[in-house]
């Protein structure tokens, strides 16, 4: 999925306007997001909820779906996974 259509896709979840632009780095620029999205990349259970504001805490459902129907396995799911895909934007600056 291209970065546009991803931003539509953002747009049309429930998930809040003030979270697209850290998933959006994370996904096409290989950004480090914060700790409640960092966590739930990496299906950290404990970290997602403690970490989550009063909003996220209530749509960690609508999360997990919309990073199951668009984004490819390969970028999350695991601390493994997560690391990986941080480590590529380090790769290409080196």
């Amino acid at each position: 999925m291209k970065e546009k259509e991803m931003r539509t896709s953002l747009r049309l979840s429930n998930i809040p306007e003030y979270m697209h632009e850290g998933i959006i780095n994370y996904l096409f620029y290989h950004v480090e997001p914060g700790d409640f999205l960092r966590n739930l990349l990496q299906n950290n259970l404990l970290g997602t909820f403690g970490n989550a504001d009063s909003t996220n805490s209530s749509l960690i459902k609508e999360y997990i779906l919309f990073f199951y129907k668009n984004v490819p396995i390969i970028v999350w799911g695991s601390e493994e996974k997560y690391n990986k895909w941080i480590n590529k934007r380090k790769e290409k600056k080196e």
